[in-house]
């Protein structure tokens, strides 16, 4: 009776160390059930302003500031490869008067699955990045930047991830 008891006892210890050691991961809440669609961009200022022409622009279909990679995806021009991509469409503001402010907002679906970004405007030559505000309300992130130039501006983005854990040397 006793081996019985001691062979139970051994069996449940082994068992609860390995059901302690395996685990199931449930990565269900982590990855979207619905696919992410990401909104048009939009333009906004107060009403006493000078016209001003915002359209909505596929990046794919952009003049310049684009490259395409070997896998055919459109990709922001003087980026290190792979590093960085366009969040959305891009928007092009034009007869905006000199002086004048728009503020344009990117949606930005991805934030929260451990993305950055920021607004970036192409110069001609080089996509400059602006000051850009982040804000989420009601489970909607947008990245916003103040703007006082005609231009094309696009939302720039890359995964950060979760950081890597710094091994100190013994």
């Amino acid at each position: 009776m006793k081996k019985i008891t001691r062979y139970s006892l051994v069996l449940l210890l082994v068992l609860c160390v390995t059901m302690v050691t395996t685990s199931v991961v449930f990565a269900g809440s982590l990855i979207p059930a619905t696919p992410i669609v990401w909104q048009d961009p939009t333009a906004t200022t107060d009403s006493s302003l000078i016209p001003y022409t915002a359209a909505v622009v596929d990046t794919w279909q952009l003049p310049a500031g684009i490259e395409t990679t070997d896998k055919q995806l459109t990709v922001p021009l003087g980026f290190p490869a792979d590093q960085i991509q366009f969040g959305g469409k891009a928007l092009k503001v034009s007869d905006l008067a000199a002086g004048k402010t728009v503020e344009i907002c990117f949606d930005f679906p991805v934030y929260r699955y451990d993305w950055s970004g920021s607004v970036y405007m192409w110069d001609g030559s080089a996509w400059v990045k602006q000051a850009t505000t982040i804000t989420t309300t009601d489970g909607s992130t947008q990245a916003c930047a103040k703007v006082s130039a005609n231009g094309t501006y696009a939302l720039l983005i890359q995964f950060w991830g979760t950081p890597e854990p710094v091994i100190l040397p013994r």
